[in-house]
């Protein structure tokens, strides 16, 4: 029979050894998925909003093996989600089915398929808003017919910057086809729409440069 001191001294040993494990777990994560992928180790991670706080939605998350293939888990409303039973291997951690948001992925290398005490690997993903590559479509003008190709190439591309957020390229580029074309109406129109988004009307309207559709 072993005595009260050896007891306590396994007790203290065993709760040392549970606090060890569950403490290389960011945040006390709950839920796991299970790869059974010959290891005890973690891989755990967040998602963060384009804003740079951790996402509160659930979420799927892909763990990419070359010996498994896909396996898929789902952000708990922290947005972290965790991978148990990992083991040695080379593995990418994606999330690309999200209709709003960029695909983003990080790679993860794991040497060791088992630990005493297993190992946990931390990941972070930023998502990326998508971006409408699709340009949008201008009014057009009967004096719009006489703008040189140069400049329609330009307006073009001034509405491509726009929609990426560019705005201070947009407007080179817009000031530049109305120097090529003058009466190019619809680059006129959205240079000052591009000032009004800058909070630069004011400038435009004492530039010398003239919307038709504003005056």
């Amino acid at each position: 029979m072993l005595s009260v001191t050896k007891r306590c001294g396994m007790f203290l040993t065993l709760a040392f050894l549970v606090v060890s494990i569950n403490g290389q777990i960011a945040g006390g994560l709950g839920e796991t998925t299970r790869t059974d992928l010959g290891g005890n180790n973690y891989i755990a991670g967040t998602v963060f909003s384009p804003a740079g706080s951790p996402i509160q939605t659930r979420m799927r998350v892909k763990l990419v093996s070359m010996t498994r293939g896909e396996i898929v888990t789902t952000t708990d409303d922290r947005g972290q989600f965790i991978f148990s039973g990992v083991g040695a291997g080379e593995y990418t951690v994606a999330i690309d089915r999200e209709k709003d948001f960029e695909p983003v992925s990080q790679t993860v290398s794991i040497t060791r398929a088992r630990s005493t005490v297993p190992e946990t690997y931390n990941v972070s993903l930023r998502l990326t808003a998508k971006v409408s590559r699709e340009a949008k479509p201008a009014v057009i003008y009967a004096e719009d017919a006489n703008a040189s190709k140069k400049a329609v190439e330009l307006f073009r591309d001034a509405i491509g910057r726009s929609k990426l957020g560019d705005h201070r390229g947009a407007v080179e580029k817009l000031r530049a086809a109305i120097a090529e074309s003058p009466r190019f109406i619809s680059a006129l129109n959205e240079l000052g729409v591009q000032y009004i988004i800058l909070g630069e009307f004011y400038t435009f309207q004492h530039s010398g440069i003239r919307s038709l559709e504003f005056t």
